[in-house]
């Protein structure tokens, strides 16, 4: 099994505190969506991350599979992309 660690760096290092009302649906959709792929086990975890240096979005995802499967599977079917 391949396990990835993906990082999503924010646009601006205040982005939690200033979001605009459709950044905050599109990170509501996209943390949707990642609940979803923690329900059915294909990540372990997802959250916001407070770093020191500013917020990242961080999951743990692993792939399943022959070949390990690719970290870009799971982000092709993200649809707040």
């Amino acid at each position: 099994m391949t396990y990835f660690l993906c990082k999503m760096i924010l646009p601006r290092s205040d982005f939690i505190q200033t979001m605009t009302d459709s950044e905050r649906n599109i990170m509501k959709a996209h943390g949707d969506y990642l609940h979803s792929l923690a329900e059915v086990g294909s990540i372990v975890c997802h959250g916001p991350v407070d770093d020191p240096k500013g917020w990242v979005g961080a999951f743990d995802l692993f792939c399943k599979g022959p070949n390990g499967g690719r970290a870009s599977d799971s982000r092709r079917s993200d649809n707040s992309r």
